[in-house]
């Protein structure tokens, strides 16, 4: 476990003030993940965009590919997706989520 510290408005006038509040026994962040998407074809209608939570583009796929084995079909990284969406979906490392 790590602290989390954030930094907070003290006031909204010209010149905002900022401190710092520290948010005890919080989860160090993990890092980014990827964003994937897989279809058959370029128009597919069906495709399916996942979530996924591993920052290397190859790993990600990789993880798909061994899960959902879609034979056919393209993989396609459509970028990185930030550490408070994989917290919201409650993803940890190596896991995936269908959007």
């Amino acid at each position: 476990m790590a602290d989390l510290f954030l930094l907070c408005p003290i006031e909204k006038r010209r010149g905002s003030l900022w401190r710092i509040a520290h948010v005890p026994g919080h989860i160090r962040s993990m890092g980014y993940g990827r964003l994937i998407r897989i279809r058959t074809h370029r128009r597919d209608a069906d495709a399916a965009i996942y979530v996924v939570a591993e920052a290397e583009v190859d790993k990600a796929i990789a993880i798909l590919q061994r899960a959902v084995s879609q034979p056919n079909s393209e993989y396609e990284d459509l970028g990185r997706v930030s550490d408070t969406l994989l917290a919201a979906l409650s993803l940890q490392s190596g896991q995936f989520a269908r959007t």
